[in-house]
């Protein structure tokens, strides 16, 4: 899930199990039933709700298994810099 929190990059990866290792069947997010997207969506817009109704959090949609992929590995690469 594409975010941004303050401005800042706060993209989130949420985790399917793979076809074949539990009953589900989902395979890849777009497997999810479009309620549960949305209930995700929903949690993320809300849970740094200000009292005053705003939030500084903004999202930008979903991503495909590539783009998790990638932001896994810079993540890696970055975490083993330091």
């Amino acid at each position: 899930l594409r975010m941004r929190d303050a401005g800042e990059a706060d993209d989130k990866l949420v985790g399917v199990p793979a076809a074949g290792v539990d009953d589900t069947g989902l395979g890849a997010l777009q497997a999810l039933p479009d309620d549960v997207r949305a209930r995700v969506e929903g949690f993320f817009m809300r849970y740094k709700l200000r009292p005053d109704g705003t939030t500084p959090v903004e999202l930008g949609g979903w991503g495909d298994e590539a783009e998790a992929a990638a932001i896994v590995a810079a993540a890696r690469a970055d975490h083993s810099c330091r």
